[in-house]
C-alpha cells in the first residue's frame, strides 16, 4: 500500500470511527427529545445545556473535534452562550475545575479532554497560572479567580485572537444588615495578561522563593525580617503582597541578600 492509499484509509477510518461518549449523549438528547410531549425549542436548548454539563463533570471523554461538531450539528449558538467569541465559555469553566458541585464546596477534578476540545475549537492556547503556594498550575477560564501579583483577581474575558486574558479586581461592595452585597460590582483595576506575562510571573515567583530561603540564613544577624525590610525599602506591607514584587524590586532584594552574605562571617573549621 502506497502513501496515498494509507492516507485515504486513515481518512475513512477517522470518518467511520464511533463518536465520543460526550457526542453520543448529546446526539441522543438531540434526536430523541420530547417523546410524547411535543417539540419545544426552549426545552431542547435547556436539555442540551444540561447534557453537555453532565458529560463534562461526569468525566466523559471528548474527542479533539467535538466542540466543532457541537457548534455545527446542534445549534450551539442558541444554548451555549451567544455573545460572539464568548460562546461556550461557561462550559470551559466547568471543564477547568472552576465550579463546585457538592454542598460541601468540594470540586470535581477537571476534564482535560473537554479542555483540549474546547481550546481546539477556539484555536486558543490555554492560560495556565500557578499560585505561589502550589506546585502545579491550573487553566484560567472566564469566572475563575486566581492569585496574580499578590492580588485575588477574576478572569472576565479572553481576546478574540486568544493572545491575552482580562482579569479584574473589584471594590468592596456595600452590604445590607444581613451582610449581602448591594448593587452591581464595581471594577477597581483591570489587568491584561499575556502568555509572556505569565512566564515572567512564574519566574519572579521562583526567584522570590529562592531569596526567601537565603534570607532565613541571616535572620539571626539582622533585626529585620524579610517582610520588614521589604516594607521599609519597597513599600510592600504584608507577606501575601510579596507576590506583587516586580523584576526590578526583586533585583534590589537580591542585592541586599548578597550584601548580607558578604558581611556574614566565614564558618570556622572544626578541629580535626
Amino acid at each position: 500500500m502506497n502513501a496515498k492509499s494509507r492516507k485515504v484509509e486513515k481518512s475513512k477510518s477517522r470518518k467511520s470511527r464511533a463518536p465520543s461518549p460526550a457526542i453520543a449523549l448529546l446526539r441522543n438528547v438531540w434526536e430523541h427529545h420530547g417523546y410524547g410531549m411535543g417539540h419545544s425549542w426552549e426545552r431542547l436548548n435547556a436539555a442540551m445545556s444540561t447534557a453537555l454539563s453532565l458529560a463534562i463533570w461526569s468525566g466523559m471523554r471528548f474527542d479533539l473535534d467535538d466542540f466543532k461538531t457541537i457548534a455545527k450539528e446542534f445549534n450551539f449558538g442558541y444554548w451555549g452562550g451567544n455573545d460572539r467569541h464568548m460562546s461556550g465559555e461557561m462550559f470551559y469553566l466547568t471543564a477547568c475545575n472552576c465550579e463546585t458541585r457538592y454542598a460541601s464546596g468540594r470540586r470535581y477534578p477537571p476534564n482535560p479532554s473537554c479542555c483540549l476540545a474546547f481550546e481546539s475549537w477556539k484555536d486558543r492556547r490555554p492560560f495556565i497560572v500557578r499560585s505561589p503556594d502550589k506546585k502545579t498550575g491550573a487553566r484560567v477560564a472566564v469566572g475563575a479567580r486566581f492569585e496574580w501579583r499578590g492580588e485575588q483577581v477574576e478572569c472576565t474575558s479572553f481576546a478574540e485572537d486568544g493572545s491575552r486574558l482580562v482579569a479584574c479586581t473589584y471594590k468592596e461592595p456595600k452590604r445590607d444588615e444581613n451582610g449581602y452585597a448591594i448593587g452591581p460590582r464595581k471594577v477597581l483595576e483591570r489587568t491584561s495578561i499575556t502568555h509572556d506575562a505569565i512566564r515572567e510571573y512564574h519566574a519572579d515567583q521562583k526567584t522570590l522563593h529562592e531569596l526567601r530561603v537565603q534570607w532565613k540564613r541571616f535572620d539571626h544577624k539582622t533585626t529585620e525580617s524579610l517582610c520588614d525590610w521589604v516594607k521599609r525599602e519597597l513599600g510592600v506591607g504584608t507577606d501575601r503582597q510579596l507576590g506583587s514584587l516586580k523584576h526590578d524590586q526583586l533585583e534590589r532584594l537580591s542585592a541586599e541578600v548578597d550584601r548580607l552574605a558578604a558581611a556574614a562571617p566565614e564558618p570556622r573549621a572544626e578541629a580535626g
